[in-house]
């Protein structure tokens, strides 16, 4: 849907574009023939079709957008001045108030081309370059002005009172001397190849625009008639020039923050020395000039208060962009030291993970060992004191023999081969430790929502410890032969809780004794729980 729209509209700002050059063109030939009906109904008409085609482009411009409206907007005053002439020229005839409405709302496109620049520069560059710009250009074009008013001796305060028509086209005139100054240091100090061809046409017929609004400004000052139906052609013209552009352009680009491709060379020691030279420039024409009685010794002032401004801003914002720098690098220390801190967070909580690991795992086995034991069955009573536990209490048979016939290192994997095995008794609900040698001890947690037995469960356990216990251990060589087979059984103490105590102290004993009641008494793994009846 939205492709169908925008091809619909392609074919009609082409249309306009067309109709653009028409209309110009008859304007430009009613005048040459001095048919002033007819360009005085073309001139609105050009205007018009120029703000509806910039308009439509509106889209194509991106982040130049605000650019685009207020072009429009410009061209959109020319029309509504066009048609105030129409009326005081043909129907309310020389009314002098509309007359001196019209008079006016021509100046408007220039003040609304003079924010084109602005918000150009304020788009295209940095925070602080555009207000570098800013201050540049007001230097030079206050200076310029002055010099200007001052060489063609144009007094806004004269002695018979304030006048308020030099003062207003004064004000017209520095607006359009600092459009024209800006643009010319925006190309100064940024270069042309960023730009587009688009941009340089603009630029060329605004300076063209400009330079006849100069002459405009001083025919009013000096009390001569400004106006020329011929010099209109240039400026329609150049209206006709900015909406063609502005329909061709494509800036492509949607995020604002994407658009700060301008970039001003700026050196801050070489920027230092050209504005102590700007200064010293200045200050030495304006003393020079007040020497030779050129200008006032009030216009001096303003000169030398002007460049002591100038350099006092030029500081500030160098000192705003070096506490944004420092800002910046504190950011960035910060955000390393940050990063540094939370790497060591994460060594010393790996560190505190190992040495909680080497003190409740036995080295050997990979078990918890004793120190862990403790700790893990206070824990789980406290949380629960209604749980059933069982305490296996186990010690190997016929392992002495293998450490002493084969050496510690062989007694060592025979211990790791039985850690594993009874690692997987019923690893969802047993937990084995590493009680020293080669003692070993299962805690069997019941769970309360099953539906065995608990006596059925903790007899189903042992069973399976003696079956793990039972199988042979195999050493096997190099090669993956079998090398040794140790033949090993285990004997078993069963202590309950809470059934015979609530004391692991208790427990533990009770599963000794049980233990010792069966030990060496069969020649395979066996199991007792311990009875108090017969203690």
């Amino acid at each position: 849907m939205d492709k169908t729209k925008v091809q619909q509209k392609i074919p009609l700002i082409k249309t306009l574009r067309i109709l653009l050059v028409i209309l110009w063109f008859v304007y430009s030939i009613a005048v040459l023939a001095n048919k002033d009906k007819i360009y005085n109904v073309f001139s609105p008409l050009t205007a018009l079709t120029a703000s509806v085609i910039t308009l439509a482009s509106l889209k194509k411009l991106g982040p130049l957008k605000p650019c685009g409206i207020t072009f429009a907007l410009g061209f959109f005053f020319w029309f509504i001045s066009d048609v105030l002439l129409f009326s005081y020229t043909y129907i309310a005839v020389d009314n002098p108030f509309l007359m001196a409405l019209t008079d006016k709302m021509y100046l408007l496109p220039d003040y609304m081309f003079f924010t084109v620049v602005v918000l150009y520069a304020k788009t295209g560059l940095d925070k602080t370059d555009f207000y570098r710009l800013l201050i540049d250009t007001f230097m030079l074009t206050y200076v310029s002005f002055a010099f200007v008013i001052t060489a063609l001796k144009v007094d806004p305060n004269p002695k018979s009172g304030v006048n308020f028509e030099i003062l207003s086209t004064m004000f017209y005139f520095f607006a359009i001397l600092f459009a024209t100054i800006m643009m010319i240091l925006l190309i100064v100090q940024t270069g042309l190849r960023n730009k587009s061809k688009q941009y340089h046409i603009i630029a060329i017929f605004f300076t063209i625009y400009n330079i006849f609004e100069a002459r405009y400004s001083y025919y009013v000052t000096q009390s001569k008639d400004a106006e020329s139906i011929y010099i209109d052609i240039i400026y329609l013209g150049s209206i006709m020039i900015y909406a063609l552009c502005i329909s061709n352009a494509n800036v492509n680009i949607n995020i604002k923050d994407n658009f700060h491709k301008l970039k001003i060379r700026y050196d801050i020691k070489s920027a230092n020395k050209f504005i102590w030279i700007n200064v010293f420039i200045i200050s030495a024409i304006s003393i020079v000039l007040y020497s030779l009685s050129y200008i006032s010794s009030s216009e001096l002032y303003s000169m030398l208060i002007i460049s002591l401004a100038y350099v006092v801003a030029h500081k500030s914002l160098e000192s705003g962009e070096l506490y944004s720098k420092l800002l910046e690098t504190q950011k960035t220390e910060n955000a390393r030291l940050e990063k540094i801190v939370a790497e060591k967070t994460r060594e010393l909580r790996d560190i505190n993970k190992y040495l909680e690991k080497i003190a409740t795992i036995d080295s050997l086995t990979g078990l918890f060992n004793r120190h862990y034991f403790t700790m893990f069955i206070k824990e789980l009573i406290e949380k629960d004191n209604s749980v059933k536990l069982a305490f296996f209490s186990l010690d190997l048979n016929f392992f002495k023999p293998i450490n002493d016939k084969f050496g510690h290192d062989m007694g060592d994997f025979v211990l790791r081969e039985i850690g594993k095995r009874l690692m997987s008794v019923s690893p969802e609900n047993c937990t084995a430790f590493r009680m020293g040698g080669d003692e070993f001890m299962i805690v069997f947690i019941f769970n309360k929502n099953s539906d065995d037995d608990f006596l059925s469960s903790v007899n189903s356990i042992a069973c399976s410890i003696c079956e793990k216990t039972d199988s042979p251990v195999i050493n096997y060589d190099d090669d993956g032969n079998p090398h040794l087979t140790f033949r090993l059984s285990s004997s078993i103490g069963i202590a309950l809780y809470p059934q015979q105590s609530i004391s692991v102290d208790e427990l533990l004993k009770f599963s000794d004794i049980a233990m010792y009641d069966v030990k060496h008494k069969f020649e395979k793994s066996a199991f007792k729980i311990y009875d108090q009846r017969s203690a």
